[in-house]
């Protein structure tokens, strides 16, 4: 198994999500274009009438509720050039039922003021 680099990026939130994603394109690239999850279940029912409703209701609460989140999935999908709406859909939980899987996100204080150690995949 090939280990992934390391990156080091700063800025705003999208400009961190553009470095990582030009950064990472080839991996995003492949790993997109090969997932049998988005390409023949979340995509199309993205497209479907329950679907659409669900994206768009999600994509308007994130922006809202956490827009930073959201800078940076735009910011990624721009630096690895692919679609906001397959990136994005990746990094939402699947519809019940699909998929058990998620994501996981971690937080880690440091001490001194210097912020959080933040994770998420």
């Amino acid at each position: 198994m090939t280990a992934l680099p390391v990156i080091h990026v700063k800025g705003t939130h999208y400009q961190v999500g553009y470095q990582i994603g030009s950064a990472m394109r080839h991996y995003i690239e492949e790993y997109v274009s090969t997932l049998p999850l988005l390409n023949d279940v979340l995509l199309p029912f993205s497209e479907s009438e329950k679907g659409m409703k669900a994206y768009k209701r999600s994509e308007n609460l994130l922006r809202q509720m956490v827009p930073q989140y959201v800078e940076e999935v735009e910011g990624l999908a721009a630096g690895a050039k692919l679609p906001f709406k397959s990136v994005f859909l990746l990094n939402m939980n699947c519809p019940k039922g699909v998929s058990e899987k998620g994501c996981s996100t971690i937080i880690i204080p440091r001490p001194g003021g210097q912020g959080p150690i933040f994770g998420h995949n």
